[in-house]
């Protein structure tokens, strides 16, 4: 797990960490409460904005953090079509069938309004997630909001060693292969060598 955080002279690299939390707070709540399509598609476009604008990352950054959200946001459309309520659909017209499974129009409706809204919600923390460094964003929530330092520096030293012991997998992985071992092989193989 590498951080994302992109670094820059951006508007948002320079606000208080903490700010970008708070700012997208009243969205994102009231995107919770919403059931249409038409908010979330505003809410993904003034996002899009905020992050290329205002934050200055690039195309290829935000595109590599997105695409586990639009996944994610996909496979709840489709499951969202393929599981509805029977309540949800009734009296709703069927839009295609597909050998004994008819899509109704109004799981179609909410799957979408669902997949939208999903998207937009994560949408909320790209902000945050590419323009603050987790360094700077614990130093802001000891000072700002008085969290105590032994669990604040606790966390910052979890957040230090996840990449760390990634670094170290990768080079145990490498030596495997330098030594012949691949990844496919059982245990009981490795322990016969």
């Amino acid at each position: 797990m590498k951080f994302i955080y992109h670094d820059n002279d951006s508007f948002l690299n320079r606000l208080n960490p903490l700010s970008t939390v708070f700012a997208a707070l009243p969205f994102f709540t009231l995107l919770c409460f919403i059931n249409s399509i038409w908010p979330p598609i505003a809410f993904i476009v003034l996002n899009v904005f905020i992050i290329f604008a205002l934050g200055k990352v690039p195309l290829t950054t935000f595109f590599k953090l997105s695409i586990p959200v639009i996944i994610l946001s996909l496979s709840l459309f489709v499951f969202y079509l393929l599981g509805a309520r029977p309540e949800l659909t009734a009296g709703s017209p069927v839009l295609f069938t597909i050998g004994a499974l008819n899509i109704y129009q109004a799981s179609f409706m909410a799957g979408v309004a669902i997949a939208l809204r999903i998207y937009a919600l994560l949408l909320f923390s790209f902000p945050f997630v590419l323009t603050t460094e987790p360094s700077n964003f614990i130093r802001s929530l000891i000072q700002n909001l008085k969290i105590p330092y032994r669990f604040s520096y606790g966390v910052l030293v979890a957040f230090r060693f996840v990449p760390m012991m990634e670094t170290e997998f990768n080079v145990i992985r490498s030596a495997h292969k330098v030594m012949g071992i691949s990844e496919k092989k059982e245990f009981k193989v490795i322990l016969k060598k």
